[in-house]
C-alpha cells in the first residue's frame, strides 16, 4: 500500500486542527469558570469521566468477544491491515451482540478501544469492513478520542458547548472518512458502507450512491436544512458522500487507478453468442485470451 506519512498527513480535512484549536479555549474557559466556582467540581469532573470511560473498557473486556487470530480470525486480519496502513498500535478490538449498525473507538491511554456491533459482521464485505474498521482507528490516530475523554465527559458536552465542540467533531468524521477510503483503497465500497451505517444493511437493494449526491444537492438548496446539521456530532450522510468523493478525485487512489487503467485496453470476446467485453494488458505482442464468461479461449493480435 502506498500508505507514506505524507499520504495521511493530506487526508486531514481542512479546518480540523483549527477547530480543535478553539474547542479548547473553550473548555479552557469552562475549566476556569468551574474552578473559581469550586475546584473541587473540576478535578471531580476530570476524574470522574476517566474512571467512567476505563471503566467501560473493562466491561468491554468481561463481556464481549475480544478480537484475536483464533476469535472473528477474519476481522482480526483486517484490524491488523488497517493498523498498518495507518502506522498506529493496535488497540483492542471486541465484537458486541447489537442489532444496530455502528462501530466506535474509545480511551484516553493505550489500551484504546474500538467496538464494532455485530450486525455490521452480517451485512457488510469485507471492503466494507475495512472502511469501517480503519475509520474508527483514525480516531485513535488523530488523538480524537482523547480529546473526547475531556470535552465530553460522561459521553455528552454540555448543551450550550456543543454547537463550538460539534464543529470540531465534524471535521473530525471527514478525516476518518478520507483515512478509512485509504485503508480500504475502494470508493465505491467506502460510499456503501456509510450508506448501509446511515440507512440499513439492506439500503443498496433501493438506491445507490449517486442518489445521495442528488440528495446533498437538494439539502444544500434548503437554507434552513443545511443549518440544522450544526446540532449534530457528524456531518449529514450526504455531504459525507460528496466530500469523500471530492477527495478520492484528488487522491493518489484515483491517480494509481487511472494510471493502471491506461495500462488495459477492453476488447469484445470472439465468440458471436457471447457479448462479453474483456479487459486486457495494453501489449504490442499478441496475446492468448480466455473468455471467462464462455470461456471461448482466442488470439488477440494489438
Amino acid at each position: 500500500m502506498n500508505n507514506s506519512k505524507d499520504n495521511l498527513d493530506h487526508a486531514v480535512y481542512p479546518g480540523e486542527k483549527i477547530a480543535l484549536f478553539f474547542s479548547l479555549v473553550v473548555l479552557l474557559f469552562l475549566g476556569w469558570v468551574m474552578y473559581t466556582i469550586r475546584p473541587s467540581l473540576l478535578v471531580i469532573t476530570i476524574l470522574g469521566s476517566l474512571i467512567y470511560i476505563r471503566g467501560h473498557q473493562g466491561q468491554l473486556l468481561g463481556n464481549s468477544a475480544l478480537v484475536t487470530a483464533t476469535n472473528y480470525s477474519k476481522v482480526n486480519t483486517l484490524v491488523e491491515q488497517a493498523c498498518k496502513a495507518l502506522q498506529i498500535d493496535r488497540p483492542r478490538v471486541h465484537i458486541i451482540q447489537d442489532p444496530y449498525l455502528n462501530a466506535y473507538a474509545i480511551g484516553f491511554v493505550k489500551p484504546f478501544t474500538v467496538v464494532i456491533h455485530s450486525s455490521i459482521l452480517e451485512g457488510f464485505t469485507d471492503e466494507e469492513l475495512l472502511f469501517i474498521i480503519g475509520h474508527e482507528l483514525t480516531h485513535i490516530k488523530r488523538r480524537h478520542t482523547m480529546w473526547l475523554s475531556i470535552i465530553a465527559p460522561f459521553g455528552r458536552t454540555l448543551p450550550v458547548f456543543d454547537l463550538i465542540f460539534n464543529f470540531w467533531q465534524r471535521r473530525c468524521e471527514y478525516t476518518c472518512d478520507r483515512m478509512g477510503l485509504i485503508v480500504c483503497q475502494n470508493l465505491d465500497a467506502s460510499i456503501r458502507a456509510m450508506i448501509k451505517i446511515s440507512s440499513g444493511a439492506q439500503a443498496l437493494k433501493h438506491t445507490n450512491h449517486q442518489e445521495f449526491v442528488k440528495q446533498s444537492l437538494k439539502v444544500k438548496s434548503k437554507r434552513f436544512d443545511s443549518w440544522s446539521e450544526i446540532l449534530g456530532t457528524h456531518p449529514y450522510i450526504t455531504n459525507r458522500v460528496t466530500k469523500l468523493n471530492e477527495f478520492y478525485r484528488t487522491s493518489w487512489i484515483a491517480q494509481r487507478e487511472a494510471a493502471s487503467a491506461k495500462a488495459f485496453v477492453v476488447i469484445p470476446c470472439k465468440n458471436p453468442e457471447c457479448n462479453a467485453r474483456l479487459r486486457v494488458p495494453d501489449s504490442d505482442k499478441p496475446l492468448l485470451v480466455t473468455c471467462p464468461k464462455c470461456k471461448t479461449s482466442f488470439r488477440f493480435e494489438p
